[in-house]
């Protein structure tokens, strides 16, 4: 008889537990599970973050408003059974529309699952993604306030900036020497925000040798590494000190900037600008990073 009292409360023990676990779930409809940081990040900084249901294998859980989040895959791979039993009634993707595979879209048909793909490339698609995706979890205001928001931040730096001229900047994105930062794309846009023109001409991210950053010789150069370890931190600047002849490593104009958002865009692109700018143009105003 005792044994079987046991088992019983033992039972009700697990079922305790399990409501507790399905109350701490987001209520908030539409439920949302994004394999895009960008738009994990986006939802967080507009105050939605209570309809994130999972995020991506990419995201930093060790923020605080996404550790209770679970992991559910990336660009390449997608965790079906956890989104089976989270239930969202979105995922968010970041594909171009003829590159979906049909298996993708069949899948998220079966769990009748919405893919929601969104486009984050330049500053200007980060207003349009958020108007889209406060329509999208019925949170319009709160997407609207996040936005007017971010542009006072951007206008207030251009108003402080415009009558400065411009500085020549190389924009690196690892530890070595050869990542750089094209143009057509949000750090390309932060930078000439922040008074600085970038010295590769061409589009994108592309990878450069020795002798054409030599070329190029800029006058600063700016190292964007993501929550990197002291080691990879070191690595970069050993890297940059066997380039003396460089005109910013002659006149220690070298910022590394070691943050989690350094190379994602999202509303806190308006503070890497203001690092940018304080770099730039020291009196310009209050560095983001001493905040």
């Amino acid at each position: 008889m005792g044994q079987r009292i046991g088992v019983i409360v033992f039972l009700l023990g697990l079922c305790s537990l399990s409501a507790t676990a399905e109350s701490s779930k987001p209520t908030t409809q539409p439920l949302v599970a994004s394999v895009v940081p960008a738009a994990t990040d986006l939802i967080i900084s507009m105050g939605a973050g209570d309809h994130l249901v999972g995020i991506s294998n990419y995201d930093d859980t060790s923020r605080a408003e996404l550790k209770h989040l679970p992991k559910i895959g990336d660009y390449q791979t997608i965790d079906w059974e956890r989104l089976r039993v989270l239930r969202p009634q979105i995922l968010i993707i970041f594909q171009s529309p003829d590159r979906i595979s049909p298996g993708l879209k069949e899948r998220a048909a079966k769990l009748n699952i919405r893919l929601i793909n969104i486009r984050t490339e330049t500053l200007s698609d980060l207003f349009t993604e958020l108007k889209n995706l406060g329509q999208l979890l019925n949170e319009n205001e709160k997407a609207a306030t996040a936005a007017k928001k971010f542009d006072a931040k951007l206008q207030s730096m251009r108003q402080r900036l415009r009558n400065l001229g411009t500085v020549k900047t190389l924009i690196l994105r690892d530890e070595t020497t050869t990542a750089t930062v094209g143009r057509g794309n949000f750090l390309n846009d932060v930078l000439e925000l922040a008074g600085g023109q970038n010295v590769i001409e061409d589009s994108g991210w592309p990878t450069i040798d020795r002798e054409r950053l030599a070329s190029l010789n800029p006058d600063v150069i700016i190292v964007l590494l993501s929550n990197a370890s002291p080691q990879v931190e070191k690595q970069a600047a050993a890297a940059i000190a066997r380039l003396p002849n460089i005109s910013a490593v002659k006149n220690n104009r070298v910022k590394i900037i070691n943050v989690w958002y350094a190379q994602q865009p999202g509303l806190h692109l308006a503070d890497l600008a203001d690092q940018f700018a304080f770099f730039l143009h020291p009196l310009s105003g209050t560095d983001a990073s001493d905040k």
